[in-house]
């Protein structure tokens, strides 16, 4: 079968066809008030959507003996991960910047997401939680054993997709729920979905990612 086949058929490059929940990790990537709230500028009502299904999956993957990490994106003008000047100095991005300092209330991850006494939470600061000065995701992921991520949250075509790309290339099997994505429109999420479906992650719907780990449990 042709490359093109594949392509125009739709097919991933990566299905996994079971899990091992134990050895699994739910990502929730950047589920903030910055990214949700209507009160901010980026806020949005798509990632908002996304809080009752995260919290259920997160219930899914603690259940069946899994580890939920939630990253919080943060900036800060200290030591190695403080950002290049250039990198922040658009209107935009400064404007990002100063509601993401740590302790600011648009860091802060919203109210109604379901966080747990075991559950790790982490600041990052990067796009991707596993990129050099960003976190300390790896050294959590080694700790644990984790063996395969599932990565929901926001902004699909930054962070999620950042992250995804990373763990894949640290030998981690990547999960990418599309309908546990989210980002500023509903283009930059398809484009960002298949962008990870053909190159990283087994994309699927939370319903069947849920059944798969039901079935391993």
């Amino acid at each position: 079968m042709s490359y093109d086949v594949i392509l125009a058929e739709g097919r991933a490059m990566h299905a996994h066809p079971s899990i091992e929940p134990a050895r699994t990790a739910l990502l929730v990537i950047d589920m903030q008030n910055a990214f949700a709230l209507p009160s901010s500028p980026f806020g949005k009502e798509a990632v908002r959507a996304l809080v009752e299904p995260i919290n259920a999956l997160a219930g899914t993957v603690r259940g069946a003996g899994g580890h939920v990490v939630w990253t919080r994106h943060a900036y800060t003008d200290e030591g190695p991960q403080a950002m290049q000047p250039w990198q922040v100095d658009g209107p935009v991005f400064a404007m990002l910047a100063e509601r993401l300092r740590p302790g600011l209330p648009d860091y802060q991850l919203v109210d109604e997401m379901d966080v747990h006494g075991a559950d790790d939470v982490i600041d990052k600061y990067r796009y991707s939680a596993l990129g050099r000065h960003s976190s300390g995701l790896e050294d959590i992921l080694v700790q644990r054993g984790i063996t395969t991520v599932i990565v929901v949250g926001c902004a699909s075509n930054t962070c999620c997709e950042s992250t995804a790309r990373d763990a894949y290339a640290l030998g981690y099997r990547v999960f990418a729920p599309e309908d546990g994505n989210a980002c500023a429109s509903e283009a930059e999420r398809r484009s960002a979905i298949l962008n990870m479906s053909r190159v990283c992650a087994d994309i699927r719907p939370i319903a069947d990612l849920t059944a798969l780990i039901a079935a391993a449990a």
